[in-house]
C-alpha cells in the first residue's frame, strides 16, 4: 500500500478559499489515477475543505487543533 499525505491551507489564511479546494481536489482527482487502487489519501488539516465529488473510504481527514500560522505562505 502506498500513502499520500496532502496539507491543505487554513480558510483563516487563504486568501481565496475556494481556488484552495479546487486545488485540493485537483490533488485528489490525480491521485485516484493511479494505477495501483491499494493507495491512502491522509489529508491534514484545519477546516475541511469543500469537494464536488465524491470520495471512498481511502480518504482520511485529520483536523489539527492548533493554530495556523499568521502569515499565508503563498497568495492563493
Amino acid at each position: 500500500m502506498f500513502c499520500f499525505i496532502i496539507a491543505v491551507k487554513s480558510k483563516a489564511v487563504s486568501k481565496n478559499w475556494a481556488r484552495v479546494c479546487e486545488l485540493f481536489e485537483a490533488a485528489l482527482r490525480s491521485t485516484y489515477h493511479q494505477i495501483d487502487p491499494d493507495f491512502k489519501i491522509i489529508v491534514v488539516c484545519h477546516d475541511t475543505p469543500e469537494v464536488s465529488g465524491t470520495y471512498d473510504g481511502r480518504v482520511e481527514y485529520i483536523n489539527v487543533d492548533f493554530p495556523p500560522p499568521r502569515q499565508p505562505i503563498r497568495n492563493y
